[in-house]
């Protein structure tokens, strides 16, 4: 995908149509979209980071809110659910089916990349969930979340097709060696804001199996769970 110069006011016009939000701010709807290495070339600009930090501690809240309310589930199965709707993945997504990644807007030295990875898209969502947040209020972000997110919420992430990946490991280990994965983190990266985290899987028969990463603890474990029954050959 080629990175273009963005037009600020069509960004506007679109994003809102898309999200079905008109912003009382609009500096604020074109911070969500504006990536640090833009900020080189405009020192006027703000980038996304700051509102990134507020609208992932609003989209955690949002959805774990969400599931308690409409999920008759454990407390563990609540914890599944929502470690399927909250990461990079499902953000990215998000991006994609709203034409997000069409409006970043990126620094020169950027331009060139053949497309926006991951994280940058996942940070632009959550920056959106921000503005929107700022400009109005948690009733009607939270109306812009489900909204956006409504794909895996009601689609994509049910408890039946969750593959809990630790436990089909530890299962398979018990009957192989009578024993139990265990895992530690060993090492992030990222700012603090926005921490990836990363778990190795160990079986004391085995050493160290594999490693995973995450935007949780929890879901770095079950990445790594996963990569460990890969290499098993049982999934």
């Amino acid at each position: 995908m080629q990175i273009i110069k963005v037009d600020t006011a069509k960004l506007v016009a679109e994003i809102e149509k898309i999200i079905e939000y008109s912003f009382n701010d609009k500096q604020l709807l074109i911070a969500a979209f504006t990536h640090s290495s833009f900020l080189n070339e405009n020192e006027d600009s703000v980038s996304y980071e700051r509102l990134e930090f507020l609208g992932d501690a609003i989209f955690n809240l949002c959805i774990s809110e969400h599931i308690y309310l409409n999920k008759k589930m454990t407390e563990g199965e609540m914890s599944i659910l929502r470690s399927k709707i909250i990461c990079e993945a499902s953000l990215f997504e998000c991006a994609k089916r709203n034409n997000f990644l069409e409006y970043i807007r990126l620094g020169k030295s950027m331009r060139n990349e053949e497309s926006i990875n991951v994280s940058i898209a996942a940070d632009v969502v959550e920056a959106v969930f921000g503005a929107v947040f700022l400009d109005s209020n948690y009733l009607r972000t939270r109306k812009v979340i489900l909204r956006s997110m409504g794909f895996i919420i009601n689609d994509g992430a049910t408890i039946e097709n969750s593959i809990d990946y630790k436990s089909k490991l530890q299962e398979h280990i018990q009957k192989k060696y009578a024993n139990t994965p265990i895992y530690k983190t060993i090492g992030t990266r990222g700012p603090d804001h926005q921490k990836i985290f990363i778990k190795a899987v160990t079986v004391k028969e085995e050493g160290i199996m594999e490693t995973g990463e995450g935007r949780s603890m929890k879901e770095a474990e079950q990445t790594a769970a996963k990569a460990a029954l890969v290499r098993l050959g049982i999934e």
